[in-house]
């Protein structure tokens, strides 16, 4: 009976040995690969040619008055597609050409002054990239000579609102702006300025001479001004800014 008895019981305790040696800690799932993709923005755009503050290299003529002009850039990381803007520095007129290429051809006005940069795009970002701002001279076949570039507004801003009282002497600013000289120096600066756009260049408009990039005016609260420079070189050439305005509440 005994014997009996330790058989029962070394034959449960081998199945419980067993049973448990057949135990084991289950393996983790395995996680999904990662399918995360970063998109990275579009680069900005390094300008080539034009030229930078530089007479054109004229192209194929279109007409007596306009020219085929080449735009180049160098390629922008990320990106598939740039915005050629154009700005017409005495009307001020923009004109924005598409392109997935590193040069854009584009018929301009002769004895013009432009500014351009692009503008670099892709299609899996929402994101862009301005250039640099560059600005050049069409200045057609044979010119040797052309004006400087036309003055641009560094304070106060286009449409900008100043509180008042303005500057150190509680009614006066200090307009300021910059210039490009063209085939000659820049000589001066004659800047008008009133509170009456129809009378800017009459003689009810203030008219300031100087030789520096900035001019003291005064203004009042609750009143828009209107301002802009005529730039002279050294050989008597000029050109006119935009009309600028700013208003003082």
């Amino acid at each position: 009976m005994e014997k009996i008895r330790l058989i029962i019981f070394l034959g449960l305790l081998t199945a419980t040995l067993a049973s448990c040696s057949k135990k084991s800690t289950p393996t983790p799932p395995v996680p999904p690969p990662d399918t995360t993709v970063t998109v990275k923005p579009p680069g900005q755009a390094t300008l080539l040619t034009p030229a930078n503050n530089e007479p054109c290299t004229v192209g194929a003529n279109v007409t007596v008055t306009q020219s085929n002009v080449t735009f180049t850039w160098s390629a922008a990381a990320y990106t598939d597609g740039y915005e050629v803007h154009i700005k017409n520095l005495i009307n001020n007129n923009v004109t924005v050409l598409l392109t997935a290429n590193l040069t854009l051809d584009a018929t301009l006005a002769l004895s013009t002054p432009y500014s351009w940069y692009i503008v670099s795009t892709s299609k899996k970002s929402t994101e862009i990239a301005q250039s640099d701002t560059w600005k050049f001279y069409n200045s057609g076949p044979g010119a040797a000579f052309y004006p400087p570039y036309p003055a641009e507004a560094v304070y106060p801003l286009v449409n900008q609102t100043i509180t008042f009282p303005v500057g150190s002497g509680g009614g006066n600013l200090t307009l300021k702006w910059t210039a490009t000289a063209g085939s000659s120096p820049v000589k001066s600066y004659t800047v008008y300025y009133n509170n009456l756009l129809y009378n800017l260049t009459t003689p009810n408009a203030q008219i300031i001479t100087t030789t520096t990039n900035s001019a003291t005016v005064a203004a009042s609260a609750g009143t828009t001004y209107y301002w802009e420079v005529v730039t002279t070189d050294a050989a008597g050439n000029t050109s006119t800014s935009q009309v600028y305005s700013f208003y003082v509440e």
